[in-house]
């Protein structure tokens, strides 16, 4: 699951069943050097064992697909 940054909007597509779409995008984003996962707002941070790795943030963010362009197709 992607939890989005804080004050951050993730745009909503909507097609039909039968529309077909060309979705364009990359990996390894900039963005993902300065990536931290936030812990989940459900687990009290203070009963955490340890902090969060930056390092695998930063690996785990790069893995993402970061969507570009939506195009529809004929």
């Amino acid at each position: 699951m992607y939890v989005p940054a804080p004050g951050v909007t993730n745009p909503t597509l909507t097609y039909s069943d039968d529309q077909v779409v060309r979705i364009v995008g990359h990996y390894d984003d900039d963005a993902a050097a300065g990536c931290v996962i936030p812990e989940p707002a459900d687990i009290d941070a203070s009963a955490m064992i340890r902090a969060g790795d930056p390092a695998a943030d930063v690996a785990a963010c790069r893995l993402r697909f970061v969507v570009t362009e939506v195009m529809t197709l004929p």
